[in-house]
């Protein structure tokens, strides 16, 4: 690839799954666990388990490395493809929660604040699990084969449409400054990433107006996002 010229078209996108894990590790081990300073682990909605590493390499367009503090997800990824490829998006009618990264890849300078908030919802599956499934497990089984558990089922059951504030598990919702945190049975947390990015001061009472059109955002998205997709 690299005699042809392959390898400086290609564009390669580093990342990992989310957060520190503390499954699996011994008790006695888990005060040795770092986590950068983030609040929380993988399985949170703090900074602790959402941020992770992610590097791009494409020699032909970044010739020099460069960083860029816009908050981006893995989300982005599907979005930033299609502007890469220049094509629509196959079924403009579905959501699309990423949004299209080209611009900052290409000049590092494009894109200086995030055009829409990225959202996050660990749905609470438990109150569905006796419904039908989206996906046969057996598709599923061995997927993620891994030293401590060889065959992981991914559980994906159908759920009825959510209405508004009848949620279930915590989500949140980050903006190129701000982020709330929705609960499930507690009042959401509102924190300036710029100044706190470690999540110590909760803002909700000190600004309410802000944590008001937050939660508002983030509970129209929730619900956009659990309706049944029609074709």
């Amino acid at each position: 690839m690299r005699a042809t010229g392959e390898t400086d078209d290609t564009l390669v996108w580093f990342t990992s799954d989310n957060g520190i894990t503390v499954e699996g590790i011994p008790d006695d081990q888990l005060p040795n666990l770092y986590n950068g300073g983030w609040r929380g682990h993988k399985g949170d909605l703090y900074e602790g388990g959402l941020r992770v590493p992610a590097i791009i390499r494409w020699p032909s367009v970044i010739r020099s490395p460069r960083t860029t503090a816009m908050p981006a997800v893995t989300t982005d990824i599907f979005a930033t493809v299609l502007g890469v490829l220049g094509l629509q998006h196959p079924d403009p009618k579905r959501p699309l929660d990423g949004v299209d990264l080209t611009a900052l890849i290409r000049t590092g300078t494009a894109m200086q604040q995030r055009p829409s908030p990225i959202g996050f919802w660990r749905y609470d599956r438990n109150r569905d699990s006796g419904n039908e499934r989206w996906m046969d497990p057996a598709l599923t089984h061995g997927t993620t084969p891994t030293t401590r558990n060889p065959g992981i089922d991914f559980v994906n059951f159908k759920h009825p449409n959510v209405k508004t504030k009848d949620f279930g598990g915590i989500a949140a919702w980050t903006d190129n400054r701000y982020k709330i945190v929705r609960f499930q049975s507690k009042t959401p947390e509102l924190y300036d990433l710029l100044s706190d990015p470690y999540e110590q001061h909760d803002l909700s009472s000190a600004e309410p107006a802000i944590a008001a059109t937050m939660l508002k955002q983030l509970e129209d998205w929730q619900l956009r996002r659990a309706q049944p997709q029609r074709r």
